[in-house]
């Protein structure tokens, strides 16, 4: 009879512990999809960034490439001045 109560209190921790492992393992599969989720999205919004800055940075390009382009000795003086300033910031 101790055996056979033994054996039934074996029975019952084992199928406890495989249903703890079976909702531990459902959580990791809820927490994994969370997660793959979370970086496509942060890699979309990466991308989406990165697209932004490229298109500022060509319009940035353009704009001082006009501004040269309609006024050039007033763009030699600010490039005279700039170069100024920053050799008195590197000698510091």
């Amino acid at each position: 009879m101790a055996t056979e109560s033994q054996s039934h209190t074996t029975d019952k921790i084992a199928k406890a512990a495989h249903e703890a492992v079976d909702k531990m393992a459902a959580s990791a599969d809820q927490v994994e999809t969370r997660v793959r989720q979370s970086a496509a999205e942060a890699q979309s919004t990466m991308r989406e960034k990165t697209d932004q800055a490229q298109r500022m940075s060509e319009d940035a390009i353009v704009n001082v490439r006009n501004y040269v382009h309609e006024h050039p000795f007033a763009s030699l003086g600010l490039a005279f001045a700039a170069g100024i300033v920053f050799s008195a910031l590197l000698r510091r």
